[in-house]
Order: structure tokens, then C-alpha cells, then sequence
């Protein structure tokens, strides 16, 4: 359970104390998880997902509340390799049919995880995710954008070096199609309780330049 409220914040008020402020307490986690064997195991309901260094799946827990999903998770672990597949569709209604979704939201969620920890000094990880918004005021169409990469860890002594490459197709939330990229390298260097760390971002963006229509009307942008 959490309380996420500011203090003083109290918007349901009156001169005899009467009313209260506004719920908020909410749900962060409830989940049941079921082992299938020594290896493998599902989990459903509410949970926090993350994944390498959360630039795509995070708990974005940075604001006041974090973020979890309402997922269907399947996790495979043997000995050195991890296999973890992901699907969530969200509602906001118990309709069987015709359940508008507000676009500001994702209305599914479905991602294929695999990590390999080759030796003590480098892993390396591949995800895919699919994450689809609803067209605005309608239930048939969902935009669904595809987002690829891989992260590479190398270690060796008090150095560390990562690296981190993904490209996104498909459509953004808009039903505009997308075609972007981002690429990173950063190292860590560990002087007794000091960590130096350097690195390089590089996202993909448009050209303003560009003024032909095909171009325009492809978000190059992540």
C-alpha cells in the first residue's frame, strides 16, 4: 500500500470539518507469484518491472508515486541465462466491449527480455517491447510502437564499461509512424570509495531542413 498526498492538501473541506480530502491510498503492489519448477515461475497482478539501467522499463520511481503494471510476467532462470516474457492490456471499465482508453496512457504493454552472463567480467541482454496507445475517442485501432536493443556489460577490476544501442518503429501515440535510434557508452572507474564515471548519449532527431511531406510525417525522435 502507499499514501501519496502533499501536505495541506485538502480539497474536500468545509467549516464543521464534515468532509475529508481527496483518497489516496492506492494499491502500488499486489501480485501472486507461482513457481512452475526450479527454473521457471509466472507472476500476476500489480508489480514494479525493470530491466539493465531502466532507460526503457523503469519503476520511475523519481517522482511522488513510482510506476507498476498490471502484468502477466513468465521468468525462466537457468544458471547463467535469463528469459523473461511480459504482457499487460489495460481497461478502464469491466466492459466486455467498446472500452474507450485515454491516449495519455498505454493500453498494452508486451516485451521479450533475454540476459546472458557469458562470465564474471561480461553480460550481455536483448529486449523487444511492443507498447500500444489507444486512437483518441475510438476502441478498434491501437498504435503500437516497437522498441529494440541491447545492453553489453563489461567489467574488469574497478573498471566498467556499457553500452547500450535501440531502435524504435512502428507508430507513436498519434498514429504517426516512427523511425528513431539512440546509442550510449559510458565507464566507470572505482577508486577505493570514489567512482568516476564518463559517458556519450546519442539520440536520432529530425532535420528541419527536410521539407518534403514522407519525411515530415515520420517522427525520427525518440
Amino acid at each position: 500500500m502507499q499514501d501519496i498526498r502533499v501536505w495541506g492538501d485538502e480539497s474536500l473541506y468545509n467549516s464543521t470539518s464534515v468532509k475529508g480530502d481527496n483518497a489516496s491510498v492506492d494499491v502500488h503492489e499486489a501480485w501472486i507469484e507461482l513457481s512452475l519448477n526450479e527454473k521457471s515461475l509466472i507472476k500476476v497482478g500489480r508489480q514494479e518491472l525493470k530491466y539493465d539501467d531502466q532507460r526503457l522499463i523503469a519503476r520511475r520511481n523519481w517522482g511522488q508515486t513510482g510506476l507498476t503494471y498490471d502484468a502477466f510476467l513468465y521468468k525462466y532462470n537457468n544458471n547463467n541465462l535469463q528469459f523473461d516474457f511480459g504482457l499487460s492490456l489495460n481497461n478502464n471499465k469491466e466492459n466486455k466491449f467498446g472500452n474507450l482508453y485515454t491516449p495519455d496512457k498505454m493500453k498494452t504493454l508486451d516485451f521479450i527480455y533475454l540476459k546472458k552472463k557469458f562470465n564474471d567480467n561480461l553480460n550481455i541482454s536483448l529486449i523487444s517491447i511492443a507498447s500500444g496507445f489507444e486512437k483518441d475517442d475510438t476502441t478498434e485501432t491501437i498504435y503500437v510502437r516497437g522498441s529494440s536493443g541491447t545492453n553489453i556489460v563489461y567489467k574488469k577490476n574497478n573498471f566498467k564499461i556499457t553500452g547500450s544501442a535501440y531502435y524504435q518503429n512502428g507508430k507513436n501515440k498519434i498514429g504517426q509512424d516512427v523511425r528513431a535510434y539512440f546509442w550510449g557508452l559510458s565507464n566507470d572507474y572505482k577508486i577505493n570509495e570514489l567512482t568516476i564515471t564518463t559517458g556519450i548519449d546519442y539520440l536520432s532527431g529530425q532535420d528541419a531542413s527536410r521539407t518534403d511531406s514522407s519525411y515530415i510525417k515520420t517522427r525520427l525522435s525518440l
